[in-house]
């Protein structure tokens, strides 16, 4: 029976890409499946199983943060659940996703961590490059609409001056709103 939940939970693993890893706490060991060397561009001969050695691959903008959540998760401040960027041998920077949770002895102290990791860089440039999307769209929209914006100005001072009345009112309202109300919502 163990064996068939093993072999689905690698199929499942390995249909999603997830990288698995158990760290133990007191040994200070870190293991990683085939998955998590493929994530982090790495072989077994040379990762040295320590947190350190997975430390190294993390982002430098990223570390602190990541330690961070990793000793709250020791401590049951709150669960480990992140996002980073890690920094592969060839220089590529890939952004992960990581989950896991601690197993504690009966005193309550940590003595394992079994995680995962997945690879969310897609994700990431997809979110970038529609955020970039909006922002062009909206600068592209509100540069006609602040020329007209311009124009009913002058023509509404042109036609004060000359019948001492406001000109355009309903143009200028309508310009106004749309001016002012953003386009990204």
């Amino acid at each position: 029976m163990l064996e068939h939940v093993n072999e689905r939970f690698k199929l499942a693993a390995d249909s999603a890409r997830l990288g698995v890893w158990d760290y133990d706490v007191i040994h200070r060991d870190l293991e990683w499946d085939d998955w998590m060397y493929r994530l982090y561009g790495m072989d077994r001969t040379t990762f040295s199983h320590t947190y350190a050695g997975w430390l190294v691959r993390i982002h430098p903008h990223d570390v602190e943060p990541v330690q961070q959540a990793f000793e709250d998760a020791l401590l049951g401040v709150r669960d480990f659940d992140t996002e980073f960027r890690i920094i592969l041998p060839d220089g590529q920077v890939r952004h992960l996703k990581a989950a896991a949770i601690v197993s504690r002895n009966q005193q309550g102290a940590a003595v394992r961590v079994t995680g995962i990791n997945y690879d969310i860089t897609q994700s990431r440039l997809a979110d970038r490059m529609k955020s970039e999307f909006v922002s062009t769209v909206s600068h592209e929209l509100r540069t006609p609409l602040t020329s007209i914006a311009g124009a009913l100005g002058l023509l509404n001072g042109v036609h004060w001056a000359i019948y001492q009345a406001p000109a355009g009112d309903d143009l200028y309202r309508i310009q106004e709103q749309s001016t002012t109300q953003p386009f990204d919502q």
